[in-house]
């Protein structure tokens, strides 16, 4: 029959090489089955209304999965910005050589997330190994930690005189 639009023929136009549906794929579909019915047995009201509930399940599950790959994204993001400031040691992908520098920043790229060190553009994938200088300790000469031991109050203070 001329005119008449198989749902194979829908399908295929609609999913080309993707093979997955979203849900513009399944309101084409859903539209081309309304045009093409039968009119002496159209679709059922029920039937109709369950093709919609799953329209809209499909929706939230795609919202949902959005929701959950933004905050996965965040999460990573936030994990990785600990970076920062640090030494870390990487095989550098286009040598194989392993090298260390220190990460200035942290970037998203594609979905991925990228450590900036020098002029370096490090996967975390790559990296082999991160250290930090360890914060100087009171122990340490020279260092004022802004705060005095027991010891350095009492030679402080004068004594009490007494009359």
């Amino acid at each position: 029959m001329e005119g008449v639009t198989s749902i194979d023929t829908v399908l295929d136009q609609t999913i080309g090489t993707t093979q997955q549906l979203g849900k513009d794929d399944f309101l084409q579909l859903m539209v081309a089955q309304l045009q093409n019915q039968d009119p002496l047995n159209p679709l059922s009201n029920e039937d109709f209304l369950a093709q919609l509930a799953q329209f809209s399940s499909l929706e939230q599950m795609q919202n949902l999965n959005q929701s959950v790959s933004n905050l996965s994204l965040s999460s990573r993001l936030g994990d990785a910005a600990g970076f920062i400031g640090a030494d870390v040691h990487f095989v550098e992908p286009s040598t194989g050589e392993i090298q260390s520098n220190t990460v200035q920043q942290v970037e998203v790229v594609d979905g991925e997330i990228v450590l900036i060190a020098g002029n370096h553009r490090i996967a975390i994938a790559d990296v082999l190994r991160v250290s930090r200088e360890a914060p100087p300790t009171d122990d340490e000469p020279g260092v004022d930690s802004g705060t005095d031991t027991e010891t350095e109050l009492l030679e402080k203070t004068e004594p009490v005189k007494e009359d």
